[in-house]
């Protein structure tokens, strides 16, 4: 075993050598015509990769139970942590190979633990059979061999599930909300995948598939000619432990608006404490994003709509009539807010645009009202507070529905004798 473990120490530090190597060509930016490091760089990291698992083979055998197991927890624990490294020495996200040197380091860190599960459960079945004084009897070397048969079958059948379905099997894909900016680089990280919040140890899963996303969403967006964005970003995570790499980002799996400002962040997420911190630094309140949507529409399209976050935007200048690209305004926004389970948020809401000003005949570019809005949620107190604000019931879409045939449509009586009352027709 003295022989095998200087082997394998030899191959250790060969292959982190020639890794380390592979990863130093790596740096700085791309070369011009090419997406990726030369040839000499590729060749380091897969010779270093093989290197490496001969070596952590060899010490997995070599070495006792114990350390072969604490290796095997602290290499997979720096697999984790090694895209920060990475990022500091300057390996950028347009390498093709950027994620080859953390997953060398993840497969060992697995080499030695299945290596350390194989071991134990090889000591456990030689003591049974020990107690029991059975060790030439057939029957239990034929258990051991299933016992050892069923582990490296499983394992063979994760990796060619992997290579057909590795969505379903080994990674599941998720999308990832992020803030940029040039100077603080990601600021904001969360992904959108609900279940993560659950199953997955929540927070904590969360942190650690941002510490390795983290820095390659930075020195992708860095080679971007803005100072600004935000957006959401492709992830892939494989499912037993947090061990994230990027998506294909440059084939359509990032979208960035670098017209978002942290106001309208803020009004999105509801974060009321940070829009009255921004609001004193004098900020365009009514500033647009691509969409064309304002701070003010972002807040009132929140599932849970603040009146008071909406109150102090508009005390602050925002226009309650400036609608997005399709022509919904905020008034329209709130109104649909009506669907949901409490409705006193959206009628306040309405009460505090209308009173600041908001145009309740404005329509979309369909021909959409809020109006009809309020009527299909079947809202009869938002219905009332429209009509009373000069709302038009005869307004038709381009489909020519109405407030009326809406209110019918979902049997919303009330609010039907209301409409006509008002001077709907059928």
């Amino acid at each position: 075993m003295k022989l095998v473990f200087k082997i394998a120490r030899v191959l250790l530090v060969a292959g982190l050598a020639t890794l380390t190597m592979g990863v130093l060509l790596t740096c700085g930016g791309p070369t011009p015509g090419t997406y990726g490091p030369n040839a000499p760089a590729l060749l380091s990291l897969f010779i270093g990769s093989l290197l490496l698992w001969a070596g952590c083979i060899g010490a997995a055998v070599a070495l006792p139970l114990r350390w072969v197991t604490l290796a095997g927890v602290l290499s997979v624990a720096a697999s984790l942590m090694l895209p920060w490294v990475l990022h500091a020495m300057g390996v950028t996200w347009w390498s093709q190979y950027r994620d080859i040197p953390h997953l060398a380091v993840l497969l060992a860190g697995l080499i030695q633990l299945a290596a350390a599960v194989i071991r134990f459960l090889l000591s456990g079945i030689r003591r049974v059979e020990k107690d029991v004084g059975l060790r030439t009897r057939p029957s239990l070397r034929y258990l051991r061999a299933a016992i050892m048969g069923a582990i490296l079958g499983y394992l063979a059948f994760l990796g060619l599930a992997r290579h057909y379905e590795p969505a379903s099997v080994l990674v599941y894909s998720c999308a990832a909300r992020f803030d940029w900016d040039s100077t603080h680089g990601v600021k904001g990280f969360q992904l959108e995948n609900s279940s993560v919040g659950g199953r997955r140890g929540g927070r904590i899963w969360q942190s650690l598939v941002a510490v390795q996303i983290k820095p390659a969403l930075d020195s992708y967006l860095r080679l971007a000619p803005f100072p600004r964005a935000t957006g959401w970003a492709g992830v892939h995570v494989a499912r037993v432990i947090p061990f994230a790499l990027p998506g294909s980002w440059g084939s359509g799996g990032m979208h960035w608006d670098t017209d978002v400002t942290p106001l309208m962040r803020a009004a999105e997420k509801g974060d009321l404490d940070s829009v009255e911190r921004l609001l004193a630094g004098g900020p365009d309140v009514n500033a647009r994003d691509w969409m064309g949507k304002t701070a003010l529409l972002h807040s009132c399209e929140n599932v849970h709509m603040d009146p008071q976050l909406i109150a102090i935007l508009l005390a602050a200048g925002a226009n309650p009539n400036l609608a997005d690209r399709g022509g919904k305004t905020p008034l329209m926004s709130a109104a649909l807010g009506l669907g949901g389970e409490d409705k006193a948020p959206a009628r306040t809401a309405l009460r505090e645009l209308i009173g600041a000003g908001a145009n309740a005949n404005a329509r979309t570019v369909t021909g959409g009202t809020a109006l009809m809005d309020a009527a299909g949620e079947g809202d009869i107190e938002a219905v009332e507070l429209l009509l009373k604000a000069g709302a038009d019931v005869a307004a038709q879409t381009d489909g020519g529905r109405t407030a009326l045939s809406l209110a019918q449509e979902y049997n919303r009586l009330e609010v039907v004798q209301i409409l006509k009352k008002a001077g709907a027709h059928d």
